[in-house]
C-alpha cells in the first residue's frame, strides 16, 4: 500500500471502533451515502470501485449521496462534530471534477469549528471511526 496521509478523526469517543480498508491501492471510494438525524450524522455507507461496500450506523429518513466518476477524487474535505461534540455533525466535500456535497443534521450546520482534512492526492482508500446506532466519529484514509 502507498503511504496514507495523516488521518484526522472528528467526533466523540463513544461507540465501537471500526475500520474499513479493502487493502489494495487501486480500490478507491466510488460512492458515499450519508443518512442524517436531527442532531448528528446517523449512518454512512462506503462503496468502493470494486463493488465492495460497508455500512456503519443505522439508516434513517434523510438520505444523501455522492457518486464519483472514474478518476474523480476528493480535493477538499471538511468535517464537523455535532454541537455536543459527541458525534459526527457534518461532512462537506468538493471533488476534482467540481462536484460538491454536504450532509448536515436536519437542525442545520453545527455551530462548532470545522476541521479541514488533508486529502493528499484525493484518493480515498478507506474510513475509520466509532459507531453504534449513529456515527460517533469518522476519519477518511487518503493516499
Amino acid at each position: 500500500m502507498s503511504a496514507t496521509a495523516p488521518i484526522t478523526v472528528v467526533g466523540g469517543d463513544g461507540g465501537t471502533s471500526f475500520i474499513y480498508w479493502p487493502g489494495q491501492d487501486e480500490v478507491v471510494l466510488r460512492q458515499l451515502d450519508v443518512w442524517v438525524g436531527e442532531h448528528q450524522v446517523g449512518c454512512i455507507k462506503i462503496t468502493m470501485n470494486d463493488g465492495s461496500e460497508k455500512t456503519f450506523g443505522q439508516p434513517s429518513d434523510k438520505h444523501l449521496f455522492i457518486r464519483f466518476d472514474k478518476d474523480e477524487y476528493i480535493s477538499l474535505l471538511t468535517l464537523w462534530s455535532n454541537k455536543a461534540e459527541d458525534h459526527l455533525g457534518g461532512i462537506s466535500l468538493k471533488t476534482t471534477n467540481g462536484q460538491t456535497f454536504e450532509a448536515f443534521p436536519t437542525e442545520g450546520k453545527p455551530n462548532v469549528t470545522p476541521v479541514e482534512v488533508n486529502t493528499a492526492c484525493g484518493m480515498c482508500v478507506g474510513v475509520l471511526g466509532r459507531a453504534d446506532a449513529e456515527i460517533n466519529a469518522l476519519g477518511f484514509m487518503f493516499i
